[in-house]
């Protein structure tokens, strides 16, 4: 505990004092090349250790870890081929829109490439780690690491990747709460040095409160990828949700997007923190995968025992948990997505729709071009150079 909060604490007060964006994207291309370099390592290393990679999968596959070809509808099964491919599409279209470090990635002329890297890229080291989970569960099947240096390496990775994430993610929240809660309200303007002092300021209160969480997260266990998977959907959701409104649907007006938007986030807030409780209170439960303890120590075998086959003392529920509840929570940055856009699209119709502005077909996309009505989308030139006029003689 004592040093997983010292780490944490000296990763905040790093990462907010170490020189503003030209430091971030320094420290984040060193930590990428340590964190890709050790991946790879490990993942050889693992490999051959183990015995090739024949020998990894077939482990894997007498442990049950394989299950490529589910093709159960079933929603509330976590991750199956549906909920893999449905969800992960959702959720790399929302990260384009929800990440505030991709700002600046995808400014420019420059935006095809750069998504087409973001995306592979995230495709890439995703399926690197899915491919390290194998090692790490074919290295320990007889109960012994196969590569006592693997572990080691792992964790250089993991620990630079956590820097390099939370260096990114301090600064970018920083600067948004900055320009656009504080800025806007004070008259006056701040000198550089005010700016930068009250910004420092700002990143130590969000330091402290993921140090915080720390104590936190450390209680949840096997549900912690699935709380970070709801946490993010919360604001992915309604944000892919509000961008797809307005490139697909010139009706769409302001009314419409704010209300798609908090509806959608209040959807997936609910369902994200009744599934959290239900879980902790045991009522939503998730099959486990079988675990061998051959080869083990015959004291932590009996003390592993004593705590996995303890009495449960949670009543089970009479009734199965409400059924949103036990959504997959791969589902539920489409889930927001599609409130978004259904909530959206009522209210703007209710609204009076979007029938007087005119639309900027840059502002569409390409595929709803022939839906549109080429005399009400097509801008006026010189009605809006004659209206600047006006305003400049005014």
């Amino acid at each position: 505990m004592g040093l997983r909060f010292a780490h944490r604490f000296s990763d905040n007060v790093v990462c907010g004092f170490s020189g503003g964006l030209k430091a971030v994207v320094w420290t984040d291309t060193v930590q990428t090349i340590i964190m890709v370099g050790a991946l790879v390592i490990v993942l050889f290393m693992g490999t051959a250790s183990v015995g090739g990679f024949e020998e990894v999968w077939e482990r894997n596959v007498k442990g049950g870890r394989i299950e490529f070809f589910n093709f159960d509808w079933d929603l509330t099964i976590r991750h199956s081929f549906w909920t893999v491919t449905i969800g992960n599409f959702f959720s790399l279209d929302g990260i384009v829109f929800h990440k505030p470090g991709h700002g600046a990635e995808v400014s420019g002329h420059a935006v095809p490439p750069t998504v087409a890297i973001l995306v592979f890229g995230i495709m890439g080291l995703v399926s690197m780690c899915c491919y390290l989970g194998l090692i790490i569960y074919a290295s320990y099947y007889k109960s012994r690491a196969a590569c006592p240096d693997c572990p080691g390496l792992f964790v250089s990775g993991v620990f630079s990747a956590a820097l390099s994430s939370m260096s990114t993610g301090l600064n970018s929240m920083t600067g948004v709460i900055f320009e656009d809660l504080i800025k806007p309200t004070i008259r006056k303007p701040l000198t550089e040095g005010q700016a930068s002092f009250l910004m420092k300021v700002i990143v130590v209160i969000i330091g402290s409160i993921c140090v915080g969480l720390v104590f936190v997260v450390e209680k949840m266990g096997a549900a912690l990828i699935q709380a970070s998977g709801s946490l993010g959907a919360i604001t992915a959701g309604p944000l892919l949700g509000i961008f797809s409104l307005g490139m697909f649907f010139p009706q769409a007006n302001p009314e419409g997007a704010l209300a798609g938007g908090l509806a959608s986030g209040a959807l997936i807030t609910w369902i994200s923190i009744g599934t959290q409780m239900k879980m902790a209170q045991g009522l939503v439960r998730f099959p486990q995968k079988p675990a061998s303890v051959e080869g083990c120590n015959a004291n932590w075998v009996a003390e592993y025992l004593s705590l996995t086959l303890s009495p449960d003392a949670t009543p089970k529920p009479a009734e199965p948990p409400f059924a949103l509840y036990r959504l997959s929570y791969m589902y539920y940055t489409a889930l927001g997505t599609v409130t978004a856009l259904a909530v959206g699209l009522l209210v703007s119709y209710a609204t009076g729709a979007n029938k007087s502005t005119k639309v900027n077909e840059d502002l569409l996309s390409p595929v709803v071009y022939r839906f549109l009505d080429r005399r009400k989308s097509e801008i006026n030139e010189n009605e809006i150079d004659a209206k600047i006029e006006l305003s400049t003689v005014k």
